[in-house]
């Protein structure tokens, strides 16, 4: 699976439509429709605004989609 594949996973989960998450991420339409490569500043860009990416499944494909919260970063945040 390529890194478009999943971050198509990814936005069907979110419930975005390719557009929109083009949209979302400052990307042309065709982003997906291409068969170039992805640049490591159009990685950083997606990386830095879906927060919720795990960048480790994405890379490597190896873990969750998500990042996992740790419980102890929540409770924090919520004193």
């Amino acid at each position: 699976m390529t890194i478009k594949d999943k971050l198509l996973e990814y936005s069907k989960f979110k419930g975005y439509t390719i557009n929109a998450f083009c949209k979302k991420m400052n990307l042309s339409g065709s982003f997906f429709a291409r068969n170039s490569g992805i640049t490591t500043d159009i990685l950083e860009a997606i990386l830095h605004k879906c927060e919720d990416l795990n960048p480790d499944w994405l890379l490597t494909g190896k873990g969750e989609m998500l990042r996992k919260t740790d419980p102890e970063d929540s409770a924090a945040d919520n004193p």
